[in-house]
Formats: structure tokens, sequence, C-alpha cells
């Protein structure tokens, strides 16, 4: 019988996040987490479903996302950001 339960960073690998970016939801509620007897977060398999149901949907709505599609789709700008970060 498959698991029910994954830890935070079993979840995270499984939906392509980082485990920042599954607390970041947690905490604006677009994931649905528990806590276990350590008050670790714990998300259930059919929440991990749920969220790659809706696909990308989540992260297009994520801070940052138009910035780093524009970085992306304009190579000159993605070198002026990395010449200016330097």
């Amino acid at each position: 019988m498959p698991r029910q339960n994954l830890s935070a960073a079993e979840a995270a690998r499984a939906l392509g996040i980082s485990v920042d970016t599954l607390r970041r939801w947690d905490r604006d509620g677009k994931i649905s987490v528990e806590r276990d007897a350590a008050n670790r977060r714990v998300v259930s398999a059919d929440e991990v479903d749920r969220l790659r149901a809706l696909g990308g949907r989540l992260l297009r709505e994520s801070p940052g996302y138009r910035e780093l599609l524009d970085r992306i789709s304009d190579p000159k700008a993605s070198a002026k950001a990395g010449a200016t970060s330097q």
C-alpha cells in the first residue's frame, strides 16, 4: 500500500518546487498541510495529486514569475541582469 503522507521535502520534490516554495504556499493557503507530532509539515498524497492536476497554475501565480519569463524570453535582459548583480 502506498504511503498516505509525504514529508515536505518529498512533496516538494514530487511537485518540482523547492521546500521554501512549499512553505510559502502553506502560509498563503495554496496547499493543505498537516503537522506531525514533531510539528513538521506533512502533505497527503491526495494533495500532491490535486496540485499536479492544476499543472503550472500555482507557479504562474508565484511572485517573480513574470520577471523570470521576461529574462528567459529576452537573453539580452538576462545578460544585463547578471552583469548588474555581480
